[in-house]
């Protein structure tokens, strides 16, 4: 690094100059001048021009190949850490081997502006550092390749003219000793290795919705951006099936517009200025599938006083399903007010040991491939809530003018089977009859017959004083009503005069108008004709239940004997 000038040879050219051959020869002094000081910059042994050429795998740092050999020590004596290229300014700087660029500083002394690469030469690591130089084309955590052009040379920090000061240091990077240049240059016996570029390593992949995905990986040093790639099952097994979905300089990518549980599979490749990582190996990789749509609820029917059947439609990309449903008490949101009750793999469910009476709300979760859920399927995708056995359409139980209750049996508890499960309502009405022996009761059983219901009611006990002992067998039966479908409060008739006539013959009607809360009385069978009237009407009020009202007109024509009919119909008024 020591400045190599003769100006002594321009003080004699001068001397030599006499008189008015001064002025003739200015010009020719300022021109021999410039030559002698380019012959000082070019002093070196032997001064080569052709591009950087590569011996045994490594490349000349500059155009100039013959270096001199002043390392380590100068003529002087003095301590020289590496060796000088003489070099125009501005000229390109190649690197002599592969490496990483692990620093670059600008100094005003000293090295100057430099750069330091990280290389590993025979199993060692090794710095290399390229000094005074005048501008720089990479830059810090980059890898460089053998001959690729890292800066253009200068003269900056101690430097008297423009060359190249190339030194190489041992693995602690410790100054003097330091390492012989020439065993780091072409005809050397030594051998560098490639750099080894990483792999960036998926960290974790989630399922944002039935169309997003988010991929995070780990973060490397010195990447200029990284590549995600994507494929889904069916595509093939190899590296070569993973498309480029997107390019990021983050560690996160989230990918949007794809396909409701479906399988996809990742892997991110790294770009370094001297290549990419590559296929990241199943190591690195990671596959989920999205999430699925959201379930809705098509229907909850009741099938006993203590199930429910949940059906839901199927969606894609679901494996399974869980059933939620909600806690009793206020909303809260969707994790604090549904508990889930079940895990299925088909899109129907039988909910058991529920309270009659009681009103349920269900919501759907499907689960992927994954073990991820679709999540909260929102008001819109769970039912409106079901009641379980809501009232008959001609509640036997039913209410007395919207107020009190009416039991048509006039006798102690009434006991109601649907499905051959027992509702017992627990009201004991039997001293609003009192010529009728406590204890009788009707059962109401569920007979459906195709998309109709039909509900009948059996009498047990006698009917003392009302058709001389015989037995009555009340059916009460709809056959134009639409199939229930367990939506609670909702009317199964509509309002309108009713009478409950005889299954033998409909001109013997049920007539209710003689009996009363506060005196009793005896429900009787009348014959009816065009003039006769007996009848009630039926009115809707909620929850199941119908108001009563009965009207009778009309002459009266006989009370029903002894032996006559065993059963009854109900029918709408004409």
């Amino acid at each position: 690094m020591r400045n190599y000038s003769n100006l002594a040879c321009i003080a004699m050219i001068c001397r030599e100059l006499r008189g008015d051959r001064v002025k003739i020869y200015s010009q020719l002094i300022k021109m021999l001048s410039v030559f002698i000081l380019l012959a000082v910059l070019f002093s070196f042994t032997t001064i080569e021009t052709e591009a950087a050429q590569t011996t045994n795998n490594w490349y000349w740092p500059t155009s100039v190949h013959k270096i001199k050999s002043d390392w380590p020590n100068y003529s002087d004596g003095t301590y020289h850490g590496g060796t000088d290229f003489p070099i125009a300014l501005n000229s390109p700087v190649y690197s002599t081997c592969y490496g990483q660029v692990v620093d670059i500083k600008s100094m005003t002394t000293s090295y100057g502006k430099h750069i330091k690469v990280k290389a590993t030469v025979n199993g060692e690591t090794v710095y290399i550092r390229y000094c005074h130089l005048n501008g720089f084309k990479v830059s810090k955590g980059d890898y460089v390749k053998a001959g690729q052009q890292i800066a253009v040379s200068g003269s900056t920090g101690n430097s008297t003219g423009p060359h190249l000061h190339y030194e190489v240091r041992n693995s602690k990077d410790t100054y003097n000793p330091n390492l012989n240049p020439k065993n780091y240059l072409p005809g050397s016996s030594f051998k560098y290795s490639d750099p080894t570029i990483q792999k960036p390593k998926i960290t974790s992949i989630k399922a944002n919705s039935a169309s997003e995905i988010t991929i995070k990986w780990q973060k490397l040093d010195y990447v200029k951006s990284y590549e995600i790639r994507r494929k889904k099952a069916g595509d093939g097994e190899g590296w070569e099936y993973y498309k480029k979905v997107g390019t990021t300089t983050d560690t996160s990518f989230k990918d949007t517009g794809l396909e409701a549980g479906t399988h996809y599979y990742y892997g991110v490749v790294a770009s370094f200025s001297v290549g990419d990582s590559g296929n990241p190996g199943t190591d690195n990789r990671m596959d989920l599938f999205t999430l699925t749509d959201k379930p809705k609820v098509t229907s909850a029917l009741a099938v006993s006083t203590s199930q429910l059947k949940v059906k839901w439609n199927a969606v894609k990309g679901a494996v399974s399903y869980e059933v939620y449903r909600r806690l009793p008490g206020e909303w809260v949101s969707w994790e604090e007010t549904y508990k889930k009750i079940a895990d299925v793999n088909g899109t129907e469910y039988t909910d058991s040991g529920l309270d009659a009476g009681t009103t349920y709300h269900y919501g759907i979760v499907a689960i992927n491939g994954s073990g991820e859920g679709s999540g909260n399927p929102g008001s819109e995708n769970r039912n409106n809530g079901t009641t379980l056995v809501p009232k008959h359409a001609i509640d036997l139980n039913g209410v007395l003018d919207g107020q009190e209750k009416w039991d048509i049996a006039g006798c102690g508890t009434v006991d109601i089977y649907i499905d051959g499960k027992l509702y017992d309502d627990g009201n004991d009405v039997s001293d609003y009859y009192r010529e009728w022996p406590e204890g009788t009761r009707y059962e109401i059983k569920d007979i459906r017959t195709n998309a109709d219901y039909k509900y009948e009611g059996i009498r047990s006990g006698s009917l003392s004083g009302t058709v001389g002992g015989g037995n009555v067998d009340l059916r009460l039966m709809y056959t134009t009503i639409p199939r229930y479908e367990a939506t609670p409060g909702e009317k199964t008739l509509p309002d309108g005069w009713y009478m409950i006539a005889s299954g033998n013959n409909n001109d013997w009607v049920l007539d209710i108008n003689n009996w009363n809360k506060e005196n009793g009385g005896n429900l009787e069978l009348y014959h009816r004709n065009n003039t006769t009237n007996q009848r009630f009407y039926l009115k809707y009020l909620n929850n199941g239940f119908y108001s009563i009202r009965a009207q009778h007109s009309g002459k009266y024509i006989q009370k029903q004997g002894d032996g006559t009919s065993t059963n009854a119909n109900v029918h709408q008024w004409d």
